[in-house]
């Protein structure tokens, strides 16, 4: 597995507030928001409400082992990273 070094760029913090407050989210949501391009509220609220995907996640590989894992860690209280 590759242990790199995580670098987020900072976030303008009243950017943050504002767009936390104009949609009624925390301001970790919002700052994910602001860092992937919306920095508009109608457009970050497009969207958050989008429907979901045409395509069946289903067909990505393992994907039914991974959602059986996660569901079993889930089940035993465990913390999922």
């Amino acid at each position: 597995m590759y242990e790199g070094t995580w670098r987020i760029t900072p976030c303008p913090h009243p950017e943050v507030t504002a767009l936390a407050g104009e949609l009624g989210l925390s301001e970790t949501t919002a700052s994910v928001l602001l860092r992937r391009g919306y920095s508009d509220p109608a457009q970050a609220k497009a969207f958050l409400a989008s429907g979901i995907p045409e395509h069946d996640p289903f067909l990505l590989g393992d994907m039914e082992a991974a959602c059986a894992s996660i569901r079993a860690a889930i089940d035993a209280g465990k913390p999922i990273c």
